[in-house]
């Protein structure tokens, strides 16, 4: 059974443990895609707040949790921006401009919706109860 849970935040940097804070309320403490998706999410809902117009005055985004005991699907939809998140490769000394290569990394599925002037950046991580699974048979797929 798909759990859900929406939330909308200002959208203002301390919202960030926030997100992590209703993330983890979200999976549970046992949950085993619960380290990514506490980092996922963060990296996505700060993304939205310093890249679009939530970041702004009065400015608002949605964070979305979707889960089950082995799968988790997490989306942040920002206020917009004239620009869609791109994907980049950091330099060796960059303090940010990772988060579409974690979200490349760590998530199964990950991709971004424009709709109207906002963006919704989304990621799937799933993990098996028992290492003698694979995601093909422990796994669910939710659209």
């Amino acid at each position: 059974m798909v759990q859900t849970m929406t939330e909308i935040l200002p959208g203002t940097p301390d919202q960030v443990r926030r997100v992590r804070r209703i993330v983890g309320a979200a999976l549970g403490d046992g949950h085993p895609c619960l380290d990514d998706a506490l980092l996922l999410s963060s990296e996505t809902a700060t993304n939205a707040i310093t890249h679009s117009g939530s970041g702004m005055a009065g400015g608002k985004f949605t964070l979305r949790v979707e889960c089950t005991g082995t799968w988790a699907r997490i989306s942040v939809c920002d206020g917009g921006s004239s620009r869609l998140p791109c994907w980049c490769r950091a330099g060796q000394d960059a303090t940010n401009g990772r988060g579409t290569e974690l979200l490349d990394s760590l998530a199964a599925r990950w991709g971004v919706l424009r709709e109207g002037v906002g963006s919704t950046v989304w990621f799937e991580l799933e993990r098996c109860a028992s290492p003698d699974q694979t995601p093909e048979l422990c796994g669910e797929s939710f659209s």
